[in-house]
């Protein structure tokens, strides 16, 4: 999935990331300045500079910025909660209601409908921070990425912890199908929101860093997903 829509991304999409935005303008001018200039300057990246950028920053962000560290278990935890479900459904639904491995598997539409229903809110929650972003406008110290969260509040106690909860409490064989399947979508949507807030947080709070922080949060995201 990621391979075939990297070049709709990479053709379609517009950088929106400051930073990155402001070194290709950079580079324009430097390359214009080139131009007209005898001695153009060398600016190209070392090897060392690149490792530090690319490896060694995320690490060192990972464990000396406690904002990184918690955030990176919350969005690991969530991560992880989907393999989970993911992977204890067929167990579930093949001994509680003897299904076949096929009609469990249709189960996980739950898991997907409750995520789209996190995008949804994902989306409620941009406009929540446009406004918060519009009030501030001018003012010389925002306290903004702090409004990222606030929906993912929500997300934690209905979608992670109401969730789990509900699909562990009503996977009975003397209980109908659904209930586990609703506490399924509850796990979905409770992960879209709560991992979305915490990446969008990151990126507004570290700014300049924030493509090393996303990815010690991302490390830690797989790391869960593959030893749970």
């Amino acid at each position: 999935i990621y391979g075939a829509s990297a070049p709709v991304i990479f053709l379609l999409f517009r950088e929106t990331r400051g930073p990155v935005i402001l070194s290709k303008r950079a580079k324009k001018t430097r390359k214009l300045a080139e131009r007209v200039s005898v001695s153009p300057r060398h600016t190209a990246t070392s090897v060392k500079e690149f490792i530090y950028s690319n490896v060694i920053r995320p690490f060192r962000l990972l464990f000396t910025e406690p904002v990184v560290f918690v955030f990176t278990l919350l969005s690991a935890l969530s991560y992880g909660i989907v393999f989970i479900s993911t992977q204890s459904v067929t167990q579930v639904y093949a001994t509680n209601y003897g299904w076949e491995d096929y009609q469990a598997g249709l189960v996980q539409a739950s898991i997907v409908t409750g995520e789209v229903a996190g995008f949804i809110t994902c989306l409620i929650q941009n406009r929540i921070y446009s406004r918060a972003a519009a009030a501030q406008f001018g003012q010389p110290n925002p306290s903004l990425p702090e409004v990222r969260l606030y929906l993912s509040i929500l997300g934690s106690f209905v979608g992670l912890t109401g969730g789990i909860f509900w699909y562990g409490w009503t996977s009975y064989t003397f209980l109908p199908w659904i209930l586990p399947s609703v506490g399924l979508g509850f796990i979905g949507f409770g992960t879209m929101v709560v991992m979305q807030a915490i990446m969008m947080y990151i990126t507004d709070a570290y700014t300049k860093y924030a493509g090393s922080a996303s990815a010690a949060v991302c490390f830690g995201e797989n790391i869960f997903a593959a030893l749970l």
